[in-house]
């Protein structure tokens, strides 16, 4: 037996198929078949199989990370564009620890608190490095109004984050 040599071969199915298909034509046999037994046919009912998908879990960590990651990868883009040294960040550490603790099943309360205070302060750091740069170029930069919107958020979650974890 010969093993398959085109491995698109399910996908080019499918779009021939897709393109001989007429949905409308469909769509017009079955109500015209399904007519009969319906009682209101103006009105339309949603069933549980429709959500929206893109919404996730807003864990703290999560959402501590994704802001971390943002301004890291803005004070990269601002020093490269500056030429100018990076500031020394524990950002590679970080993203390791990050990683290998959402690979795991079950994750412990204290390895969340830490990873929690760690993120934080990692975060107020790269704020920090990040406006300084910012101030002492600013005659050569040129940021978005959107670039400043989101950091103020940025400063605002921090400061709503280190208040929740310090228990207020």
């Amino acid at each position: 037996m010969n093993p398959l040599s085109n491995f698109k071969i399910i996908s080019e199915i499918r779009s021939e198929t897709g393109n001989k298909l007429d949905i409308d034509s469909l769509q017009q046999i079955l109500a015209g078949h399904w007519k009969p037994y319906l009682e209101h046919t103006s009105v339309i009912m949603p069933d549980a199989t429709c959500y929206e998908s893109a919404i996730r879990f807003p864990a703290d960590v999560k959402i501590l990370w994704e802001w971390v990651d943002w301004i890291y990868r803005q004070l990269k883009l601002t020093v490269n564009t500056l030429k100018c040294r990076m500031p020394r960040t524990k950002y590679a550490k970080q993203n390791s620890r990050y990683h290998s603790y959402f690979k795991k099943r079950k994750r412990g309360q204290s390895e969340t608190r830490i990873l929690k205070r760690s993120l934080l302060h990692l975060l107020d750091k790269l704020i920090g490095a990040l406006e300084e740069t910012i101030q002492t170029n600013v005659s050569r930069l040129k940021l978005s109004s959107l670039f400043y919107k989101r950091l103020s958020v940025i400063k605002k979650v921090l400061q709503q984050q280190t208040v929740r974890f310090r228990g207020g």
